[in-house]
């Protein structure tokens, strides 16, 4: 038991939060229970992390136990639960593992498709709250799952063990080249952000059972996408949702600014200024231009202040204010901001596609996206 607090408090709070989620109408049918069964805050860390500008800082549970209780059972918030990859130096960078927002846990269960002797692998395992509710509901033994690091792997094992679910066979590996071992999976639900889904998945999926991944082009992470498996070389579907997942480890890219970059922007290189209002910002224009612009990274400085990299070819764009109207510097061999507006025309004149109208194809070398044939027609 947890020093500081006090089981029943928790349990009120327990109870609270799942009737908040049944009021918003967020709890798929047959989920409650789990909700309700499994203590959420017995797999949220002592120390967790506050977001502030430029990075995040940590707070602790003895710090105010009742306060820590509260934010364990907020059901609209994630938890940042470790950053650096456990290796922060001061303020931490980047989160690097969460425990989800009640809110998108109960997304993510209301699309797994419960059958009769189901085998779930969770890719991402953290500290184990998901895999703790796939558990109660279909079985320790039906569960497995992966956490590339070994820190995050042995506190999931002891936490699901301080709950009875010690039978989730949790495997510390990079789940994508590596899966826990057993007969071919109905579903694998992945809590982290991939570029290219994995070969490795795409095998060890039986025909006809399902992958449900975050999904990131390098310009934006934000979205959920689900994929039917034809068989262990194909995948097809679309975009269900919108979670931003931590990265897959080995995927993302985070290109940084030196004070050269910073500097050189003063110089004006290649610069045009133009009277727009605001950057083009909707969820649907964005997953356009992550598509037709690869290698494409935003690092936001401010509401005034984008710069966009391509960490292959070193070329950027400064897109600022810096007196009244907006400008862009453009550097390196690709002129980055020309081909973001190119896309986002392309956008507007074409149909303004949603993210779920465009097909997403996964082969074991590859994931595109492209618009089907009948609303590529309609686009023109």
């Amino acid at each position: 038991m947890m020093t500081g607090i006090d089981p029943d408090e928790a349990a009120k709070f327990r109870r609270q939060m799942v009737e908040r989620l049944v009021d918003l109408d967020y709890v798929p049918v047959g989920w409650a229970d789990a909700l309700e069964a499994v203590p959420r805050h017995l797999f949220v860390p002592d120390t967790v992390w506050h977001p502030v500008p430029g990075g995040y800082v940590p707070y602790h549970r003895d710090d105010d136990p009742t306060s820590w209780l509260t934010l364990a059972y907020r059901h609209d918030d994630h938890i940042v639960a470790q950053v650096d990859n456990g290796a922060p130096s001061g303020m931490g960078r980047y989160a690097t593992c969460t425990v989800m927002d009640p809110t998108d846990i109960t997304f993510l269960l209301g699309l797994v498709p419960i059958t009769p002797g189901m085998r779930v692998c969770l890719v991402g395992a953290g500290l184990g709250y998901l895999t703790a509710l796939l558990a109660h509901k279909l079985g320790a033994d039906a569960v497995s799952a992966v956490e590339i690091d070994p820190g995050l792997a042995t506190d999931c094992r002891r936490r699901l063990a301080s709950v009875g679910l010690d039978g989730v066979d949790v495997l510390t590996a990079d789940a994508t080249v590596e899966l826990p071992d057993g007969a071919p999976f109905d579903l694998i639900l992945s809590t982290v952000t991939v570029r290219h889904v994995p070969g490795e998945w795409l095998r060890r999926v039986r025909t006809g059972g399902t992958i449900i991944t975050g999904f990131a082009t390098t310009y934006r992470h934000h979205s959920i996408i689900q994929l039917a498996v034809h068989h262990p070389g194909l995948a097809t579907g679309h975009v269900v949702g919108e979670i931003e997942y931590d990265w897959e480890r080995g995927q993302p890219i985070r290109p940084t600014l030196t004070t050269t970059d910073i500097a050189a922007a003063a110089g004006g290189a290649d610069s045009t200024t133009f009277d727009v209002d605001r950057f083009p910002n909707t969820s649907d224009a964005i997953f356009t231009i992550g598509i037709r612009v690869p290698n494409c990274v935003q690092v936001y400085l401010s509401g005034d202040d984008l710069w966009f990299l391509d960490p292959v070819t070193g070329s950027q764009a400064h897109w600022h204010r810096p007196v009244g109207r907006y400008r862009v510097d453009q550097y390196g061999p690709r002129r980055l901001w020309d081909e973001i507006t190119t896309a986002y025309q392309w956008w507007r004149t074409n149909g303004q596609p949603e993210p779920g109208d465009w097909l997403i194809t996964a082969t074991p070398h590859t994931t595109t996206a492209e618009l089907p044939a009948t609303l590529a027609a309609a686009a023109g």
